[in-house]
């Protein structure tokens, strides 16, 4: 087949922009009547949010247009105008036009030169040159020269010369032809904020991810801001696969990679890797890794990994790792890890083998063998050690200690500490609260025992009791116990009190070894005499259960009961009720 040998080198300025191809843009009104197809284009070209990159000779002659359009987007016009025999790309602000591919035979283009600051003359380094369709690339060297040879099924090539605080430039070559040429590069007057910048390429300082990708990776990342949408990808490593060193701008729908993969997203897809995934931007779908996976925009779906999964915007998933989830936003769904996870605001569940940490506000749950911690919790928490949390609206359960700033619900440990209580109790064995709470001791004086000390803290409503007491003469007894106690305002000074406490009875001489268990339960009135000064009183009801002291001895515990009302003998225990009274000073 005759070729005709035409050789068409078309340079243009474009602007810097984070656009990316297959962008929408802003519906247009436009009528054609007996308008030729290249006056058509040309009135488009003419609007000033429009620039066309095309080859006039590849258009088709004597297509003459007679259509209006009310509200209709740039692409949808240029796709009707043309057909399917035409496509279109989006590089920077331009949409370039040319023909959709149907050749078999590969053409071969060749573009070698150095590059040049158009203004001081300096030649440049670390710019990227590439073919937009197949992704070859390359970067200039030290001297700012290039040398970018490329196979492709197109009668066209479309290089983009792109450098970071650059404007880039477009090079289209004819098939079977070479361009040998000193190209300018001119700097851009509208340059990206330091800060826009710097959250584009986040990831990129990520450790990870400076460990499996190459140099030239990055560099291309930094310099090209455009980005493809491909359908299919396969990695050896990042730079070894169907997109080489320009992995980092195409997003896929399947990606796979052997090793290792540097994509800038996957859209509503799945991604699957021998070792680690890396996505620049958002991802939705699922990524299964055996050691990791890595978002730097936001996360919806499922992700897995033998070792680390992490997100850096908001996150909608499930993740599961054998060591740790991270997501740096706020996260609703659930994250599994043998270690820890990690997010900012969770609404969901956060399971770990050590430690779950929410930044923000907990809706939801988190359970841990060692620690949970966040800003605020609306639902439980649950670990083996200790439960932290600013605000809580839940449940806090540990095997040690609950610490909350302000109670709104329940703690349960063996430490309970809250600054305040605005509602909620405090079940444990040393309950503090530090504001609004209720820390007392006393010395009693009860039926039983001649003397006796208390220690209360916690909430009037809900508070903990310790006591010793002893008598110091006839049994010669002595009782530890531990109860629970809530006190009531009625008028006043005049309060109400009720209280139940276990005690374990020993003897100072010859104490018995077998089971004994003395229950109180106190009804009292009190006084408050001063700010610190309290008296109470009233009656209690014991409640005393023994086991035989000896086989067939008939004794059971020790002889403490006065006038029972209760004395019976059921399975080997003794049980006993009587009536006893309680008088206390607290202070």
């Amino acid at each position: 087949m005759a070729v005709t040998k035409y050789l068409l080198v078309l340079l243009f300025i474009i602007g810097l922009g984070d656009l990316s191809i297959g962008q929408s843009r802003e519906p247009i009104t436009i009528e054609f009547e007996q308008t030729p197809l290249r006056e058509a284009l040309q009135a488009i070209d003419a609007l000033p949010q429009v620039k066309l990159s095309y080859n006039p000779t590849a258009l088709p002659s004597g297509t003459v247009i007679n259509q209006s359009f009310v509200q209709v987007s740039i692409d949808e016009i240029l796709q009707t105008l043309l057909g399917d025999q035409y496509e279109l790309k989006h590089i920077g602000d331009y949409i370039i036009i040319q023909k959709t591919s149907k050749q078999k035979e590969k053409h071969t283009y060749k573009i070698k030169g150095d590059i040049k600051d158009a203004e001081t003359g300096e030649k440049l380094t670390n710019v990227t040159i590439y073919e937009i369709n197949t992704l070859d690339a390359t970067l200039s060297d030290e001297k700012g020269e290039f040398e970018l040879e490329v196979n492709a099924k197109t009668e066209l090539a479309t290089f983009a010369i792109s450098r970071k605080n650059y404007q880039d430039t477009i090079v289209q070559l004819s098939d079977l032809q070479t361009l040998q040429s000193d190209l300018t590069l001119s700097p851009n007057t509208l340059s990206t904020p330091d800060d826009a910048d710097t959250d584009r390429l986040a990831i990129e300082f990520n450790r990870l991810v400076r460990f499996f990708t190459s140099k030239k990776n990055r560099k291309n990342t930094e310099n090209v801001t455009e980005t493809q949408d491909r359908y299919f990808q396969f990695s050896l490593i990042p730079a070894v696969g169907t997109n080489m060193s320009m992995g980092g701008q195409v997003r896929h729908k399947l990606s796979f990679n052997l090793l290792a993969g540097y994509s800038y997203g996957l859209d509503e897809g799945f991604e699957l890797g021998g070792v680690y995934n890396i996505n620049r931007h958002n991802v939705s779908g699922a990524q299964i890794a055996g050691f990791g996976n890595t978002v730097g925009g936001s996360a919806s779906g499922f992700q897995m990994a033998g070792f680390i999964n992490t997100s850096r915007d908001y996150g909608q998933i499930a993740q599961i790792a054998g060591f740790t989830n991270i997501v740096t936003d706020s996260l609703s769904g659930f994250q599994l890890s043998g270690f820890s996870n990690i997010s900012g605001k969770l609404d969901g569940a956060q399971i770990s083998g050590f430690s779950n940490v929410a930044k923000g506000r907990v809706d939801g749950f988190q359970l841990a063998g060692f620690s949970n911690h966040s800003r605020s919790v609306d639902g439980m928490q649950l670990s083996g050690v200790i439960n932290t949390t600013n605000e809580l609206e839940g449940v806090q359960l540990a095997g040690l200690i609950n610490v909350t700033k302000i109670l709104n619900g329940t703690q349960i440990s063996v430490i309970n500490y809250a600054d305040s209580v605005a509602s909620g109790i405090q079940l444990g064995l040393i309950n503090i609260v530090k504001k609004n709470g209720y820390i007392e001791a006393g010395i009693e004086h009860s039926d039983l025992f001649p003397v006796g000390f208390t220690v209360r803290s916690g909430i009037h409503k809900f508070y903990n009791v310790f006591s010793v007491n002893t008598q110091f003469r006839d049994k010669r007894l002595w009782a530890g116990g531990f109860g629970f106690g809530s006190q009531l305002s009625l008028y006043k000074n005049l309060f109400a009190t009720v209280e139940a406490r276990a005690h374990y009875l020993g003897k100072w001489e010859n104490p018995i070894e077998t089971f004994n268990l003395l229950t109180r339960l106190h009804i009292n009135l009190g006084y408050q005499l001063l700010n610190n000064l309290s008296i109470t009183g009233g009656p209690v009801i014991n409640i005393y259960i023994a086991e035989e002291t000896g086989e067939g001895t008939g004794q059971y515990g020790y002889d403490i009961a006065q006038s029972p009302f209760y004395n019976e003998i059921e399975e080997g225990q003794s049980v006993q009720l009587w009536l006893g009274y309680e008088f206390a000073i607290r202070f």
